[in-house]
């Protein structure tokens, strides 16, 4: 009797690790790393409040798993008012059908970050929220693209692989 519990103990144990590698075999197979990437934009738009200038850079890099810090200085004028943005993003990102799919989950200001809720329509992101989505496709093998909603907002170059 002992012979045949010491047995089924060992199957068991060899069960659970083949269970244990077979999931992590899926998971570094399916997870995508973040393309690290950095983007800069000059608009100007008319808008009903007069006309707005504006230029940012982007600058996204890997900050652990399924993890990436969003980098965003810009400035806006506005009727010879400036705001500035300065702001790093935490984010948590999953890929899903060819695209990255990013939620921010933490939002840090700057100390020169004047950028309000009101001047938010203004700028690139449309509105100012606690919680953005934005969804990232490959172009190609040196740019991404960034999408807010389902209109393009960025294109993303690769810095590193």
């Amino acid at each position: 009797m002992k012979v045949s519990s010491r047995r089924a103990f060992y199957l068991a144990l060899y069960a659970a690790i083949s269970l244990v590698i077979v999931i992590l075999i899926y998971l570094l197979t399916t997870s995508r790393d973040f393309p690290e990437c950095n983007a800069s934009l000059s608009t100007t738009r008319m808008t009903p409040n007069g006309t707005v200038t504006s230029g940012l850079y982007v600058n996204i890099v890997r900050s652990g798993w399924r993890r990436a810090t969003i980098t965003l200085n810009g400035l806006a004028y506005r009727d010879r008012k400036k705001q500035v943005i300065a702001r790093v993003l935490e984010t948590k990102y999953h890929y899903h059908r060819g695209f990255y799919y990013v939620a921010i989950e933490k939002k840090i200001l700057q100390s020169m970050d004047n950028f309000t809720y009101s001047d938010a329509q203004t700028f690139l992101l449309g509105e100012e929220k606690h919680y953005y989505v934005l969804k990232i496709a490959k172009l190609n093998d040196d740019n991404f693209i960034m999408y807010y909603g389902r209109q393009p907002e960025l294109l993303c170059s690769v810095t590193r692989k």
